[in-house]
């Protein structure tokens, strides 16, 4: 027979751990071609702008900011990245400068 005890204080797979170090989605937008799904990740201590094609280029699922971690240092408002005019626009998290990169791969410029 199971044994029975308070809600919440059962044995779990499922560790503090390994919660901290998984991968976190936020912040999914199209960009204005309507074609381009962007989104943040958080990735263990760091964040990646990602992006998906729909339609005639392929659906590869391409990561935006691979050189840059990506972190505002406001905690409130705003955001971290954004899509439009296909260009990822996003906050380096050890500059705190704001850099556009294209999406189709080519390195990313600072614009502050």
């Amino acid at each position: 027979m199971p044994e029975r005890r308070p809600y919440g204080l059962w044995e779990s797979p499922i560790t503090p751990v390994a919660l901290a170090g998984g991968l976190r989605l936020r912040g999914p937008s199209w960009d204005s071609d309507g074609r381009t799904l962007g989104w943040f990740e958080g990735r263990g201590d760091r964040g990646v702008v990602v992006a998906a094609g729909f339609g005639g280029d392929a659906n590869a699922i391409r990561d935006i900011s691979r050189d840059h971690a990506v972190r505002a240092g406001v905690g409130y408002g705003g955001g971290d990245s954004s899509l439009a005019h296909g260009a990822a626009w996003f906050v380096g998290h050890d500059s705190q400068r704001i850099y556009c990169q294209s999406l189709d791969g080519s390195p990313a410029r600072p614009i502050t």
